[in-house]
């Protein structure tokens, strides 16, 4: 099981993901999150389930279970877009965040099998655990100024790059 939730607006700001991952069989769970520089809510929330599934593929990597059987993962998160798209053939249809869709595909060919449910916003405490640590994410990346490092670095002949 995932709780998710992403942090963001646009692509001018930076943006922030959590999520819980809950073991149904030993109970335990572990609280992954993240940021970005630049990012959409609707990234941000892909990223967090994401993550998510990479660390439920690394657990069952780690412990050698490579039965080849189908795991169900739910993924409970308060974004329609999310589950409308992921319920969709898997995001097969996106139009939006194509590439960022695609991963799933390759989550289901390590035997994944993901159904997302929409749950209000602020109607599951861990999804209220994860909306504050996506916030907490997105704003302390936004008090780096990076771009103003980019500066130091013009040195760069862009005619020496030869693409």
């Amino acid at each position: 099981l995932v709780v998710s939730d992403g942090s963001g607006s646009d692509y001018s700001r930076a943006c922030g993901y959590a999520s819980v991952v809950i073991n149904l069989k030993t109970r335990e769970r572990k609280l992954l999150f993240g940021s970005m520089s630049n990012g959409t809510v609707n990234i941000a929330e892909l990223m967090a389930v994401i993550q998510s599934l990479d660390y439920i593929v690394g657990m069952t990597d780690k412990k050698s279970d490579r039965s080849g059987i189908t795991k169900q993962v739910h993924v409970l998160t308060d974004s329609q877009y999310c589950e409308t798209t992921g319920n969709t053939n898997h995001g097969r249809m996106a139009r939006r965040n194509v590439g960022v869709w695609t991963l799933f595909e390759a989550f289901a060919r390590r035997g994944l099998c993901v159904t997302w449910h929409h749950v209000k916003r602020s109607t599951v405490g861990l999804n209220i655990l994860c909306d504050m640590v996506s916030k907490g994410a997105r704003k302390s990346v936004s008090s780096y100024n990076v771009d103003s490092e980019l500066s130091r670095f013009a040195d760069l002949n862009l005619a020496d790059v030869n693409p």
